[in-house]
């Protein structure tokens, strides 16, 4: 149980974001951190990944941390020490504090890795993400009064993720429930593409696609299973869209949002100026940056790009360290790749492309979260492990200086 509950907790930190009580009231003062749900679940998280850890142990599972891990802490550490050459201290602390609360999750699934072997943590985590986004999606359609939907709280672009999240999440519960399960993933889907439609959020749209298709490409199928499931998809999709209110209204959005502003008007939300600004700024301080929060401090606002941030904030040696953390997730993958959660992955790609167009770094916390949960914690029972290093050292003690004819003797083992 405690397993469940720490994915609970994972997935209530990715969502709960800069949530606060004074925020959901629409106070323009933000209030004291001690009202932030996300202060509340990392204090939880730490003594629960305390908990988890000799749990796994005793049950004979021997986890290390990953290069993954590694990777993430040791971007995260370098990006806070950017705040010691940031011009504006205020401003650096307080990003400081969010990539602090993102270095302990960060540091908690590291703890749990032993733990992440068994189910319980991802089955907690896609739950929660599956419920609570059913949730938010039904009060945006509450509340909503024409135009673009969004979630309490938030943005269109939050809602729209956070429905392509919805999908990925339904699809991994599915594949481990019956025929119900099935059923209700296949409902799921559909909603999910009339939210990611009605929110108007062409980066949800975009990251959305990049993640069916990840999965689309993972899924252990033929290419023909994999068309024909698409296409039924399809096909449930224009059947509810062109037979329902809310169906026309997702036509709708769509036209405006992405045919008629996007590729018509070429509008890209002044996207295009905040990037050309971060060019600037990387050109005139490219290899330390202008320090944490650095771009905030020059223009009041973010470049929605977290290379260009990243970038601008640390240099050059921000930007190794983070392609480094993509490094590393690459040789994980690649070398375990019959032990990844397929929806997991495609969840990572999916949050990967919605970073490059929204948001900033605490708002890209996706991206480090669903890098960890994908990566695999391949390891043995204790048991086995250690028999396997007491055969080890038997071959030692019995190696001889002749050569071995491996020919001759196949059934001798070999290092």
């Amino acid at each position: 149980m405690t397993g469940h509950f720490l994915g609970f907790l994972l997935a209530f930190y990715f969502l709960a974001g800069r949530w606060s009580i004074n925020r959901l009231a629409d106070a323009a003062d933000p209030g004291s951190i001690i009202g932030e749900p996300r202060v509340w679940i990392v204090t939880l998280l730490i003594p629960v990944a305390l908990l988890l850890r000799p749990r796994a142990t005793r049950a004979g599972l021997q986890g290390q941390v990953t290069s993954v891990d590694i990777a993430i802490c040791g971007f995260l550490v370098y990006m806070m020490l950017a705040a010691f050459w940031a011009s504006n201290t205020e401003s650096a602390v307080d990003k400081a504090y969010e990539l602090a609360l993102m270095l302990a999750v960060a540091l908690v699934i590291a703890i749990s890795r032993p733990a992440l072997l068994d189910d319980e943590i991802q089955n907690g985590f896609w739950w929660t993400i599956v419920s609570a986004a059913v949730v938010m999606a039904g009060l945006a359609l509450f509340y909503s009064t024409g135009g673009r939907i969004h979630a309490p709280g938030g943005g269109p672009n939050t809602l729209g993720r956070n429905a392509g999240l919805m999908a990925l999440g339904s699809i991994f519960l599915a594949e481990k429930g019956g025929p119900g399960a099935k059923v209700a993933c296949a409902a799921t889907l559909l909603v999910a593409i009339l939210l990611i439609l009605m929110c108007g959020s062409r980066g949800a749209l975009l990251s959305s696609s990049v993640g069916a298709l990840t999965l689309l490409a993972l899924a252990r199928a033929s290419i023909t299973r994999k068309m024909a499931i698409g296409c039924g998809i399809a096909v449930l999709g224009a059947v509810l869209m062109c037979s329902t209110r809310i169906g026309h209204d997702a036509q709708q959005m769509f036209h405006d949002r992405i045919l008629h502003q996007t590729f018509e008007n070429r509008y890209l939300a002044s996207r295009d100026d905040l990037w050309l600004d971060a060019v600037d700024w990387i050109v005139e301080r490219p290899w330390f940056g202008w320090g944490l929060n650095g771009y905030f401090s020059n223009s009041l606002t973010y470049p929605h790009n977290i290379f260009l941030e990243v970038t601008t904030e640390g240099g050059v040696v921000g930007l190794l360290l983070l392609l480094h953390l993509g490094y590393a997730c690459w040789s994980k993958f690649r070398r375990h790749h019959s032990h990844l959660s397929n929806p997991t992955l495609a969840a990572l790609a999916l949050t990967f492309i919605a970073a490059q167009s929204s948001g900033d770094l605490f708002d890209s916390r996706g991206v480090f979260l669903m890098a960890a949960l994908a990566t695999p914690s391949v390891t043995l029972p204790c048991s086995v492990s250690q028999a396997g290093r007491r055969h080890q050292r038997v071959l030692s003690r019995n190696r001889r200086p002749r050569a071995v004819s491996l020919i001759s003797n196949p059934s001798h083992p070999t290092n």
